[in-house]
């Protein structure tokens, strides 16, 4: 169930980008070069890339937004926040690749956000080649609303090889006092239940909602002030 779950949600995905782009061909003809311009201009990139280097990258690169039609660029430094950002120590972003990424989809040592492939992953589907913790979780160390480990997991659902805690556990050591002694031994258990203790640490893996918004707001001033040109 929870590989169907993520296949219809990637067939909507592209179902939605392929529907979209057709709207937008079909409405090309009405748009005015006036109107094309003026929306250009109000989404246009917003770019800054810091004077500081280390490497031959930045230390901050900003990279938002984009011309209708044109290829989407990332940002990448040492810290990086765009649609695509690609930062070794932090990375936020829609897309987001780094050490520590955070966005709809991340891939990092650390990765947080809505679908995350990391180390460690923290994500309402996590996936981790050492631990994930999320709603859909699977690793070699699984915790989460359905979690599936290799070695260990823990979780409303909760199916492992080895040992494995939950309402409904399936394990070689299931619900039983082997279980309970190997997850309390593992680290990993205790700082995901912390985090369940205070989902309000989950709130920063909405972050890159607010670059979206910004260059939403930015977007509709910038058209406001053109409105009179009309």
């Amino acid at each position: 169930m929870p590989g169907l779950y993520v296949l219809a949600l990637v067939v909507m995905m592209l179902r939605f980008r392929r529907v979209h782009l057709r709207i937008r061909a079909e409405d090309a003809p009405r748009r005015s070069a006036e109107s094309d311009a003026r929306h250009a201009e109000a989404w246009k990139t917003f770019e800054y890339i810091s004077p500081w280097k280390f490497l031959g990258l930045p230390l901050l690169h900003i990279r938002t937004g984009r011309v209708r039609g044109a290829r989407l660029r990332p940002a990448i430094g040492w810290i990086a926040i765009g649609d695509v950002a690609i930062g070794v120590l932090l990375s936020v972003g829609g897309l987001a690749v780094g050490g520590l990424s955070i966005g709809g989809f991340s891939i990092g040592l650390i990765a947080m956000g809505g679908v995350s492939l990391g180390a460690v992953a923290f994500a309402g589907i996590a996936l981790g080649v050492y631990a994930a913790t999320g709603g859909l979780a699977i690793g070699y160390l699984a915790h989460g609303g359905c979690a599936l480990g290799w070695h260990a997991a823990e979780g409303g659902m909760a199916v492992a090889r080895d040992f494995a805690l939950g309402d409904s556990a399936s394990a070689a050591h299931a619900n039983d006092a082997a279980a309970q002694q190997a997850t309390s031994a593992i680290r990993f258990f205790d700082v995901a239940n912390h985090l369940l203790r205070h989902p309000w640490i989950f709130a920063i893996a909405w972050s890159p909602l607010l670059l979206t918004i910004w260059q939403a707001q930015r977007a509709r001033r910038a058209l406001k002030r053109q409105a009179p040109l009309n």
